[in-house]
């Protein structure tokens, strides 16, 4: 048996709320492909819930399902909390978009279905590294599964790439790397409009930027800084304590 790597992730658990017994083993089978711990949630969920540290849940879309989706929404320790809905036959999945599903999946729960949705949000479901730490990343691991890594921007400056593109042709991998804020339509126009002299001589420029979260109210938060790793967080950012809003909310 190999040594444990260095930079192994912190245990996460996810919520099980109303799954039935017979899709549960393939559903907890599916999370622990990637390392990922499930909890079944039984009597009072809500109480668990605030009591508890899930990094994410599967919610089940039944009647019942409606008022818990919002109180997960409303609260400030889990309104943040990644939710994957499982559909009944015959449900609704439209009723339930203002709460803000990451995924759906569907009874009865199939291997390849429940690998495919768990495959899409795990990064998500352990709060993804912030892009400082990517590049380490893409050099340190070995994709076993989808044989793929999926970041949505990768360097902090040029001198970056080479290292990311030299340990991509070495693996033979696939990085899919996205031009956040630089290829969108309304982002090209306004990149043209400069560039034609159109706008005129710019003297200031007042950048905002909108997140679905008040991200001035710095809620607690409750995260225990031993289960984060948060240097490796941090990669080859400066040097700081501790910070859960930052952890959360980058």
């Amino acid at each position: 048996m190999s040594a444990p790597s260095p930079h192994a992730q912190p245990a996460v658990t996810v919520a099980l709320i109303g799954v039935p017994a017979a899709g549960e083993p393939t559903l907890r089978a599916a999370f622990k492909l990637f390392s990922i711990e499930t909890q079944s949630l039984n009597g009072n969920v809500r109480q668990a819930l605030q009591a508890g540290r899930f990094a994410g849940c599967v919610v089940r879309l039944d009647a019942n399902a409606g008022p818990l989706l919002e109180f997960l929404r409303s609260s400030p320790a889990n309104r943040h909390l990644p939710i994957l809905g499982l559909c009944p036959a015959g449900a609704k999945i439209a009723e339930f978009a203002k709460v803000g599903l990451n995924a759906i999946l569907h009874e009865p729960i199939m291997e390849a279905e429940a690998v495919k949705v768990v495959r899409s949000v795990h990064t998500f479901i352990r709060h993804e590294p912030r892009r400082h730490v990517r590049i380490p990343i893409v050099l340190e691991t070995e994709v076993k599964i989808s044989g793929a890594q999926s970041f949505s921007a990768l360097t902090h400056d040029l001198s970056e790439g080479k290292a990311v593109i030299d340990a991509q042709n070495k693996h033979k991998r696939i990085v899919q790397v996205g031009t956040q804020q630089r290829s969108m339509t309304h982002i090209v126009e306004a990149y043209k409009l400069l560039k034609s002299g159109t706008v005129g001589t710019v003297h200031k420029v007042h950048c905002t930027w909108n997140r679905n979260a008040a991200r001035a109210q710095r809620f607690k938060d409750g995260i225990d800084p031993k289960s984060v790793d948060w240097k490796r967080f941090l990669g080859t950012a400066r040097e700081q304590a501790f910070d859960p809003y930052r952890f959360r909310q980058w």
